[in-house]
């Protein structure tokens, strides 16, 4: 295989996971050991454990199955495509189900950590599988979603173990995600019904639309009032207040087309800069007033 070839046969591999979908899970377990007090080099390895087999599982297992699907609503997909075969792909879906549920005996500390682990694999299994296909029994589908977005997060957060609760920062991403996730079927609605799926915005129309808007308001009302550290509070917040401004603007003037795509990458961009920050701060980057300041409001202190 000349090595044109193989750079292709690999971005195609690594086509069958998203680009977004990894760089939250990644960086969302980062953020979470920064607030626990400061990622490790294990953090780190265990951030990539999660990302390259554990999320990498359920993206690559749902790219198969809905390998159908995929013909009408994203023929340029790999499988879809012809770039890799089916059968490789339930392959590469099967070994990195087996990892996913290998690693974790290794690098997890607690059996909380250990069951935060296995869920994920488990529930991208219980999600796409052809049985008991969650994927189509909502909200069994939307809560699934919304836990594998925001475990990574909680993870990185007990791998350190830091001193003080923030269960309930962990809880508005949560619930961020439930109300946003029922938009991904916005622009599926050819394909799913094509092979008999479920697609909430066929079923429900505008109104899947309104429901985001009314949660990401209460929420927004929410953020704070809720007992976490202010800076967290706030960072919520502004989730909230950023989606409902993209949400909002899709329902008055149909801009994004695709709203859930558009928090999504919301949310890797909070990820990312979040963790840039976080560990800024736990370095010493950061001039000791607005350090000692910035730990206050995050709870590190």
């Amino acid at each position: 295989m000349t090595p044109s070839k193989l750079l292709e046969t690999v971005l195609a591999y690594l086509g069958l996971f998203r680009a977004d979908a990894a760089v939250i899970a990644f960086f969302s377990f980062l953020l979470g050991a920064e607030l626990a007090g400061g990622a490790t080099w294990a953090s780190l390895a265990s951030a990539l454990l999660v990302t390259g087999f554990s999320a990498n599982f359920c993206y690559v297992y749902n790219a198969w199955t809905d390998r159908e699907n995929d013909r009408v609503n994203k023929p340029g997909r790999p499988i879809p495509s012809g770039r890799v075969t089916p059968a490789r792909a339930r392959n590469y879906a099967w070994f990195l189900f087996a990892g996913s549920l290998a690693y974790p005996f290794l690098v997890a500390a607690s059996s909380e950590a250990l069951a935060l682990y296995l869920a994920i694999p488990l529930l991208g299994w219980a999600y796409s599988s052809p049985w008991p296909r969650l994927k189509n029994h909502p909200p069994f589908s939307i809560l699934i979603v919304s836990m594998g977005l925001t475990i990574p997060m909680v993870l990185g957060h007990i791998h350190i173990r830091g001193a003080g609760s923030k269960g309930w920062f962990f809880f508005l991403l949560f619930w961020f995600a439930s109300v946003v996730v029922p938009l991904k079927d916005m622009g599926d609605e050819a394909g799913d019904l094509s092979v008999g799926e479920c697609n909430l915005y066929h079923r429900f129309g505008s109104r899947l639309v309104v429901f985001s808007l009314a949660g990401l308001f209460a929420g927004l009302a929410a953020s704070p009032f809720v007992p976490a550290p202010w800076m967290l509070r706030a960072g919520a917040g502004c989730l909230f207040g950023a989606g409902l401004c993209l949400v909002g603007a899709y329902y008055l003037a149909g801009v994004p087309r695709r709203p859930y795509r558009a928090a999504i990458l919301l949310v890797d961009f909070l990820a990312v800069s979040g963790w840039v920050a976080a560990f800024a701060v736990n370095r010493g980057l950061v001039p000791a007033p607005a350090r000692l300041w910035i730990q206050k409001g995050l709870g590190l202190g």
